[in-house]
């Protein structure tokens, strides 16, 4: 793909661990995109078929959002041009960096087939909002722990995961929500539960909050028709909402870069509120429905031994 580019006349970069020299992030793990110096793209997911699914294909549950304000598309060109350096020694063209490679053995995500119906359209709003940029490892730890602590009644979290311990101590994000619970702020986090991942962290996480008063959700992408649950977001009080690339461990708040924005709105934080409450309930009433089929199940069980321990009794006073 990269390639391509280049021969349709892109001016391709990649960021790589130099011979001889620093490397400035652990991944480049941002998601956004500047246009014609007026429009940023930004928030969770790849640029890849589960990213972006089409309509007859599944993808994950992602959270976006498209901001037209020259002021925000200046400041993260700023970001761009001084991460995409050709005289840092960490940032080579891709020509540098393939030398004569090519790459037709490589692989490629594949994409997910069925049908995904399409449960949320477009929001659009026009209005005055307060933006803040949010960037690891520049600013994200500061923000996502002042925007918990600023919370008075709700907080809700969509994330892929969340690690409770970052080395031998705890992920830092993690006491500012027991505190906000404590104070009587309604904390609900969703979590990815794959069953073809590793999922031994989430639940770790999990088990932790709920002990600590915090309800949590690991939800299975597929009782949502989804790939993966790869949202990085959160909303608090139906008034703000960070869209970013950030996860929550360690490594993406403190080494990567990573991008985002929280945004003061109180139409734009409902819409994705909405979403939120749609993946939080979807999975309590399938999980019910589930509860029920297994109650009716063992209904009729019941029913066919007392009917049968009925017809054998009847049978032996005959006998």
């Amino acid at each position: 793909m990269l390639q391509n580019l280049c021969e349709k006349g892109a001016k391709v970069y990649v960021m790589t661990q130099p011979r001889n020299g620093y490397r400035r992030y652990g991944f480049n793990h941002a998601k956004y995109a500047v246009m014609d110096n007026k429009t940023l793209v930004v928030g969770s997911a790849n640029w890849d078929e589960t990213g972006f699914s089409g309509n007859n294909s599944k993808g994950n549950r992602e959270w976006m959002i498209s901001i037209k304000n020259q002021t925000l598309a200046y400041y993260f060109t700023k970001v761009f041009f001084d991460d995409c350096n050709p005289g840092r020694s960490d940032v080579v063209t891709l020509n540098e960096f393939c030398g004569e490679e090519t790459f037709a053995n490589a692989s490629f995500f594949t994409q997910q087939h069925g049908f995904q119906e399409k449960t949320f359209e477009i929001f659009c709003v026009e209005t005055n909002a307060t933006v803040t940029s949010v960037l690891s490892p520049d600013t994200s730890r500061e923000i996502i722990t002042n925007l918990i602590e600023s919370a008075r009644e709700k907080i809700y979290i969509e994330q892929l995961y969340m690690y409770l311990k970052w080395g031998d101590r705890i992920n830092p994000v993690i006491p500012p929500l027991i505190n906000a619970s404590m104070r009587g702020v309604d904390v609900r986090v969703i979590l990815n539960f794959n069953p073809e991942y590793d999922n031994a962290r989430n639940i770790e996480t999990k088990n932790y909050l709920e002990e600590q008063g915090v309800k949590v959700r690991l939800i299975s992408p597929s009782e949502l028709n989804l790939v993966d649950i790869h949202t990085k977001g959160m909303i608090v009080d139906n008034k703000s909402v960070l869209i970013s690339s950030i996860n929550w461990n360690e490594q993406s708040i403190n080494k990567n870069r990573e991008a985002g924005v929280v945004v003061i709105n109180h139409d734009l934080a409902e819409y994705y509120a909405k979403v939120f409450l749609h993946d939080w309930r979807t999975h309590l009433e399938k999980k019910e429905k589930g509860l029920q089929g297994y109650k009716n199940q063992v209904f009729i069980l019941t029913l066919f031994l007392i009917v049968s321990i009925l017809i054998i009794r009847d049978w032996r006073q005959r006998g």
